[in-house]
């Protein structure tokens, strides 16, 4: 923005453009949870409406639309996969922004911001530990898993 209009910035001091750059981050990160859970959302929901569809017993699709059933569903299990990493990479992406951009703020070391030292505390954000989003994955991985075995019985 700043070189879109020029001098904008120019009345901030370095504190109150490092606090803007940190609320600003804060709320990009914010902004991305709740996308992750309605994507999540919209692709469960698409997943389990097609294994209602291939499991029922009146059989609503046709033998010869089998075949393309299996494929849309199996695509749209690796659109999910793709979604899923995707989001999780922006999410931590965005969790960087804000740690340096809190660091600035909150320079005591000794006294972080509330993800500093929810970072030191919790160990939040560490990739060893199980995050809600790779418990996402293991769930796609599930549809995906059933997927290909329901495309081995059909085959068979």
């Amino acid at each position: 923005l700043g070189n879109l209009i020029p001098g904008i910035f120019s009345a901030m001091t370095t504190e109150e453009l490092q606090q803007l750059r940190y609320s600003e981050a804060l709320a990009q990160y914010r902004e991305h949870g709740p996308l992750i859970w309605s994507r999540n959302n919209f692709f469960l929901l698409v997943e389990a409406a097609f294994v209602a569809v291939v499991t029922s017993k009146e059989k609503p699709i046709t033998p010869e639309a089998t075949p393309l059933i299996g494929l849309i569903v199996l695509l749209v299990a690796v659109i999910w996969l793709w979604v899923n990493v995707a989001s999780q990479l922006l999410l931590r992406q965005w969790r960087k922004i804000v740690l340096e951009s809190e660091a600035r703020v909150f320079p005591d070391p000794h006294n972080p911001g509330p993800f500093g030292m929810a970072q030191l505390t919790l160990k939040e954000g560490r990739n060893l530990i199980i995050s809600i989003t790779t418990a996402l994955y293991v769930l796609n991985l599930g549809f995906l898993i059933f997927w290909c075995s329901w495309w081995v019985i059909q085959l068979a």
